[in-house]
């Protein structure tokens, strides 16, 4: 069983600090456009991207704690050794790699949800201002590609391992 945490690559630090500038930016950018957002605001979206429901300009704050929470909760989980019954079975260095490769998914996934969150709530705050109609009708499948994309690629990875 592994008990030291090895040690990050210099691409998870770069996407942790990405993670962190987008989380932050959210809430700034939020926060700096407060007094220009309408009061109603997109508050869900069809799959095309089109707003269907317009909610309370509060509404706003979901997305950027919604990321906040998520932000937290990968971080920590990162940080956690990956337990099951094959690492018993497998070398130290092949169960130190799958970690690292475990933890690695989660810093890209985290990455990629901020991204998304991020460009939800800017879309949406355009959206209300009138500028931008929707999410786009290529968000959806683009997001869901990359989201599922990532999973895909990590856990053959793990496999391979």
């Amino acid at each position: 069983m592994l008990k030291s945490n090895p040690p990050r690559s210099n691409l998870e630090k770069i996407l942790e600090a990405v993670s962190l500038f987008i989380l932050i930016g959210s809430f700034l950018y939020l926060l700096i456009n407060w007094g220009n957002i309408p009061e109603k605001v997109p508050g869900h979206y069809n799959f095309a991207g089109e707003p269907d429901r317009w909610d309370d300009k509060a509404v706003l704050f979901v997305l950027p704690g919604v990321s906040l929470f998520l932000y937290i909760l990968l971080t920590a989980v990162s940080f956690i050794p990956h337990k099951n019954k094959e690492d018993n079975k497998i070398s130290p260095e092949r169960a130190h790699a799958r970690w690292q490769n475990n933890r690695l998914m989660l810093t890209f996934l985290k990455a990629e949800i901020m991204a998304v969150f991020s460009f939800i709530g800017y879309r949406s705050i355009e959206v209300a201002r009138g500028v931008e109609t929707g999410l786009g009708e290529g968000f959806l499948p683009v997001y869901l590609i990359i989201i599922f994309g990532t999973l895909t690629f990590f856990l053959l990875r793990h496999r391979r391992i």
